[in-house]
């Protein structure tokens, strides 16, 4: 069991890229206190439970849940890394889907849009803003007929991975279990520049592998991927 005891590492880059190091990971979508997680809760109720990785998992996430009641917009999700690569492939398959519909300006604009103010999102300003997937996966399927089928697995996929999860019913209320990255923001609330090592193929000594070879990040220097043409193509 991998533990974040930090803000917004429930992400499907850090999952993907710690895959194969531990069988489950449990991380927060959104920030955490600034002092961090209660150990003398999370010990008490790891030493309550029957020591299995399940078990443990659950204390966790119960002792999370219990020390941040009065937080509004906290999450935390135990999530099963076997299931990760279902949800990259989902996610691939519907980036797919959606860069073939957002092929000219006015589907470009609309799905640039439908994405960065109807899906659930964690965010800093000024920083980074990340989607839920599972939330995007069904805003998507719901409002682009031609994505109802990628959109339907990628929900399918993001809920085999969730072990369990817990999120305040206040602040991020449709939040589910994982996050991506959809842009950075500026000061001012707008979209800024995505990093240079957030496209596919930019040199870089240490890529994450989830940006090697991802459909959804766009690739360098002008390539394809979903956020290359919602963000930066021109037609």
């Amino acid at each position: 069991v991998l533990g974040f005891d930090c803000c917004s590492e429930a992400l499907i880059e850090v999952a993907y890229e710690l895959r194969a190091c531990a069988r489950y990971m449990v991380a927060s979508e959104d920030v955490t206190q600034a002092n961090g997680w209660s150990y003398r809760r999370v010990l008490e109720q790891v030493a309550a439970c029957d020591q299995s990785p399940e078990g443990v998992l659950e204390a966790i996430v119960a002792a999370f849940a219990a020390g941040e009641a009065a937080t509004a917009g906290a999450t935390i999700s135990a999530i099963d890394l076997s299931a990760v690569d279902g949800v990259k492939s989902a996610l691939d398959e519907l980036s797919l889907t959606l860069w073939s519909w957002a092929g000219d300006t006015p589907s470009q604009t609309g799905l640039r849009s439908l994405l960065f103010q109807e899906v659930e999102d964690f965010y800093r300003i000024p920083g980074d803003l990340n989607l839920d997937l599972a939330d995007l996966a069904e805003v998507v399927a719901e409002r682009v007929p031609e994505a109802q089928d990628t959109g339907t697995a990628l929900a399918r996929a993001v809920e085999d991975a969730v072990v369990f999860e817990w999120h305040h019913p206040q602040g991020n209320p449709r939040a589910h279990v994982l996050a991506v990255h959809y842009v950075p923001l500026c000061a001012d609330g707008t979209a800024g520049i995505h990093a240079d090592a957030y496209f596919r193929n930019f040199p870089s000594d240490f890529p994450l592998e989830f940006v090697a070879d991802s459909a959804w990040v766009p690739q360098y220097p002008s390539g394809p991927g979903l956020l290359y043409r919602l963000w930066y193509e021109v037609f």
